[in-house]
């Protein structure tokens, strides 16, 4: 139960933040949307990857610093790695997904706005993933308990406020 209540505030602070920003977001770039249904599509797959990725990263420094592998110096050493990591990854996966919106008939434009958010989206949750912790613990608090659902929602705010940000200028 003691484990149940340090989790369920960070849950329900989630739920709230995702029905009212990341609802908002959508609602404020309605417009895109409606004129570029194609990128309704690819939602999902943003918000998913930047997801994961976030947590994976954020796994990595946790055991890192669980066992005592890090100190300030190598920690900070640790987040940079990581955040060039997200680069490589962002800018790969991010021309993998362009080019195969292009072969299932999507327009390359489409393609575009998916490819370069993508990449904003897969770097910055390699960044803050990996960082999160590292804040966490410094704050005394337990980076295993807060940061699962809170980077999970920050990433769908921020991985929406990208790809709809994009979508918005490119159209």
């Amino acid at each position: 139960w003691r484990k149940a209540y340090a989790r369920l505030p960070w849950f329900v602070i989630s739920a709230l933040i995702e029905l009212l920003v990341a609802g908002g977001i959508l609602k404020l770039y309605t417009p895109v949307l409606e004129r570029v249904v194609a990128l309704v599509f690819f939602i999902p797959l943003l918000v998913i990857v930047g997801g994961n990725l976030a947590m994976q990263a954020a796994l990595i420094m946790s055991e890192r610093l669980s066992y005592g592998y890090l100190g300030v110096r190598g920690a900070a050493v640790a987040v940079l790695k990581e955040t060039r990591w997200g680069v490589t990854v962002g800018v790969v996966a991010g021309g993998l997904v362009m080019g195969i919106a292009a072969l299932v008939g999507v327009s390359l434009m489409v393609g575009v706005v998916v490819g370069v958010s993508l990449t904003a989206t897969v770097l910055f949750a390699a960044a803050v993933g990996s960082l999160f912790p590292v804040v966490l613990k410094a704050l005394g608090r337990d980076p295993a308990v807060v940061s699962e659902p809170a980077l999970g929602t920050l990433m769908d705010v921020v991985s929406l406020a990208f790809y709809l940000l994009v979508g918005t200028l490119i159209f």
